[in-house]
């Protein structure tokens, strides 16, 4: 890597199309953490976010260990956007669990609906951001040029 290159790619982390994107990186990634660790740390004031019929649909699972289990895929989703690594797919998994949760939670619930749809319009948002970001675009001529 030319010096050039390291200089440009600190240049786009910080410019500001870049910048508005480690904010909703960030803040995705904050989202699913503090749910995780929060539905594991205290299950009981989240165990009435699971249906009750998930027990009846014959998994075998209670409404507890599926909390957990949701717990465990919350941190690893959150460290997964930390992370930046394919962030379209953790973007899109983001927002496809959103819509999920907002779903199961129904519509009469808004104090949780209104939420989680602006959150999966963000992680949507983070799935689709960057790809074409100027500076990244330039770095990927420069790898591929040799400068």
């Amino acid at each position: 890597m030319t010096n050039n290159t390291l200089k440009n790619k600190i240049v786009c982390r910080f410019s500001s199309c870049c910048i508005g994107d480690l904010f909703i990186q960030v803040g995705l990634a904050f989202i699913f953490l503090y749910a995780g660790i929060a539905i594991l740390t205290d299950p009981f004031s989240w165990i009435g976010y699971i249906p009750s019929f998930f027990e009846d649909i014959g998994l075998g699972l209670s409404r507890e260990t599926l909390l957990k289990m949701h717990g465990v895929f919350d941190i690893i989703l959150g460290l997964w956007i930390l992370s930046g690594f394919w962030r379209m797919y953790a973007g899109i998994i983001a927002g496809i669990t959103l819509v999920f949760i907002t779903g199961f939670s129904g519509i009469e619930s808004l104090v949780v609906t209104f939420r989680n749809i602006g959150l999966a319009c963000m992680a949507l948002s983070y799935a689709a951001s960057n790809r074409y970001c100027k500076h990244k675009n330039d770095i990927k001529k420069e790898k591929q040029v040799g400068v």
